[in-house]
């Protein structure tokens, strides 16, 4: 039963990510296409296919975890975050100061903080993966389960996908006290 209530939370929580992260961009493309020219890693003539190719990949996988193709879903967000992760790793190891706009436009300063909420993403992708093998696809959830996993997931995916702001938060705080 625990394996089943963790394939389901892992299927809420990145369909929620890669649904909203993809539907903030569709409309307001450029600012992510500006983003993604942002980091200098490719030519911007491939930066902005890239940029839309993510976009797809994006929508492409909240699809698959909403079909229940679980185990290609949950392949491709780890696949997306690690290219994600290894761009914000390019950039701050350049001390570049820029947004990535992963949810929408921001003026948010990329920091190590999204390297974080990345891996908390792969790590919810990988233990995915394990409990689908563990769990028993004939187990029936009544509804109760389904609405405390999913409302689990919203407070994660909302409390996670914040990070970089939660952290800013409190250093400000600690630095008042001071």
């Amino acid at each position: 039963m625990l394996a089943t209530l963790l394939v389901l939370f892992c299927r809420i929580t990145l369909g929620l990510v890669f649904s909203i992260s993809a539907i903030s961009k569709i409309f307001k493309m450029q600012p992510f296409v500006k983003a993604v020219v942002n980091f200098e890693i490719l030519p911007n003539r491939l930066a902005r296919f890239a940029a839309y190719l993510f976009v797809i990949g994006e929508f492409l996988t909240a699809i698959l975890l909403g079909m229940g193709c679980l185990t290609i879903g949950f392949s491709l967000v780890s696949l997306l975050l690690l290219v994600f992760s290894s761009a914000l790793v390019v950039a701050l190891w350049r001390k570049m100061r820029i947004s990535c706009n992963c949810f929408g436009p921001t003026q948010t300063i990329i920091s190590v903080y999204d390297l974080w909420r990345n891996g908390g993403f792969v790590i919810c992708a990988i233990v995915g993966l394990i409990a689908l093998e563990r769990s028993s696809t004939q187990q029936d959830l009544i509804i109760w389960d389904v609405m405390l996993v999913t409302f689990s997931a919203v407070i994660f995916v909302t409390i996670w996908t914040n990070l970089n702001d939660i952290a800013w938060l409190l250093q400000q705080s600690n630095q008042n006290k001071q």
